[in-house]
């Protein structure tokens, strides 16, 4: 991951342009943490930001670090956290009194918590994490092996069933949120002498969502549109609570957002998309969480306020159209209530070529379908807003899905609403997380994504992607215009 290139300055953070700097940073850390000479930082990436404007800044860096005595290399995770001026002291005393690791099981032994006092920074040493706890454990083969698996392979597969090889790796961590290792696991029957290979993700969390998300994705698992093939979700597992680590099947195939990126003939596949997405919305399951207008309209003032920090300049534009939103809220329909992905964009769906499934089912939530929809669509006109593909390549996707969710639910889309919720969902979800994740680029791309939402809720013209008509016959092959 590349960071903004832009220079940020924050009132209250003093270090953020040292912590985006990877340079600098390879540099202190290589001072302040790899004193002996031995050992050596080749490579300094960052790997994730979670920034919160005049509050406090999170960065994972991802370091290779050499041995010169051995001319080994080895990967370090560091999760370093900029506070404000003298806020750093207290936190690090909290998180060296609640740390249970040891120098040593980090590989390098240092310590598992770090201070920079001089830069109001605590660093958190892989598999150290200031609030996931089970970290170090998921991510220990032998831990899997011995303590983990034994009994959740009798207790899944049977009592003549037992686990007698693993290899693990880690294939997503978002510090203090999640962190999520892919296992395959070889079983053996005691009874027939049977092998079997399977393929398992286990991914913990912070809190208790990984609850919650075994609760939604059991009952979606037992739903009749799962059985009757109209949706696809990774089969669950188990859910352990000690550890909050939910486990899943795999599914195979790769991210539909890569199939677009490639292939254009995968456009005519965004009718599985919206038959995925329409199955999902028509369950009968019980889900707790409820997102309504009014806590999206609180969301969209504190975008404002995020903005306000970053881009000044661009509250001109964003806080008038913020209140025009609010203003229209209660001019929207009130629809029956569906059961919603929550996070629904190209990177939250896998396929191959012949199945396409919905993943990460983590913010599973109630309210209006329009939610979901629009927020399919404001992470489809993003890309083009950063020149994903082009806009042509984004109506065609739009039109397409909205063509065949209409076939298969009996509510009319009301396009007016429509618009209202594609606008907040690029404020409060793209302009957001441009924010809030500092990737290149994304800063820059914040007018042109105000723009467009102001053009969607404000422009008498409808937009293009609402024409679905004819959307029922082959669409040529643009890729000339990609």
């Amino acid at each position: 991951m590349t960071p903004t290139q832009n220079i940020l300055t924050d009132p209250v953070i003093r270090y953020l342009s040292l912590a985006l700097d990877v340079d600098l940073m390879k540099m202190l850390l290589q001072q302040r943490l790899l004193t002996s000479g031995d050992r050596h930082i080749q490579h300094c990436e960052i790997e994730r930001i979670k920034y919160k404007p005049a509050k406090n800044c999170l960065v994972c860096y991802r370091l290779t670090i050499i041995n010169r005595r051995t001319e080994t290399s080895v990967e370090s995770l560091m999760s370093a956290r900029f506070y404000e001026p003298g806020g750093s002291q207290s936190r690090y005393l909290k998180a060296k009194a609640n740390c249970q690791s040891s120098r040593r099981s980090n590989g390098f032994f240092l310590a598992p918590v770090i201070h920079l006092p001089e830069q109001d920074c605590v660093i958190w040493v892989f598999p150290n994490d200031r609030k996931l706890e089970s970290l170090a454990r998921l991510n220990d083969e032998q831990h899997l092996q011995n303590v983990m698996f034994p009994n959740l392979v009798t207790q899944h597969w049977g009592q003549h069933w037992a686990l007698i090889r693993l290899q693990s790796e880690r294939i997503h961590y978002l510090p203090e949120h999640t962190c999520c290792v892919r296992a395959q696991l070889v079983l053996r029957n005691a009874q027939t002498g049977e092998n079997k290979i399977q393929l398992l993700y286990g991914k913990t969390y912070y809190n208790n969502q990984g609850s919650a998300a075994f609760h939604v994705m059991t009952q979606l698992w037992g739903s009749a549109e799962r059985k009757q093939g109209l949706l696809a979700i990774p089969q669950p597992v188990a859910y352990l609570p000690k550890d909050k680590v939910l486990w899943q099947y795999g599914v195979p195939g790769r991210p539909v957002l890569e199939w677009v990126k490639t292939d254009p003939a995968f456009y005519h596949r965004f009718d599985e998309v919206a038959g995925q997405v329409a199955a999902l919305h028509q369950s009968r399951i019980t889900v707790e969480q409820q997102i309504t207008r009014t806590q999206l309209c609180q969301k969209l003032n504190e975008v404002v306020t995020m903005a306000a920090q970053v881009k000044p300049e661009i509250i001109q534009v964003l806080q008038p159209l913020a209140a025009e939103l609010i203003r229209r809220k209660s001019s929207i329909t009130n629809r029956p209530e569906a059961i919603l992905h929550g996070d629904l964009h190209l990177k939250n769906m896998l396929a191959d070529e012949s199945q396409l499934y919905l993943i990460d089912l983590d913010d599973i939530h109630r309210g209006d379908p329009l939610q979901d929809i629009a927020s399919l669509i404001a992470a489809i006109l993003s890309q083009t807003v950063i020149q994903v593909f082009s806009v042509t390549d984004a109506q065609r996707m739009i039109r397409t899905f909205l063509f065949h969710y209409q076939c298969r639910i009996i509510l009319e889309i009301d396009y007016l609403d429509l618009r209202w919720y594609v606008a907040v969902a690029l404020i409060n979800e793209r302009v957001s997380r441009a924010i809030s994740r500092l990737k290149e680029g994304r800063l820059d791309s914040l007018n042109n994504l105000v723009a467009l939402a102001a053009e969607i809720t404000l422009s008498s013209d409808t937009p293009t992607w609402c024409n679905t008509d004819n959307c029922e016959t082959p669409m040529e092959d643009d890729s000339a215009t990609r």
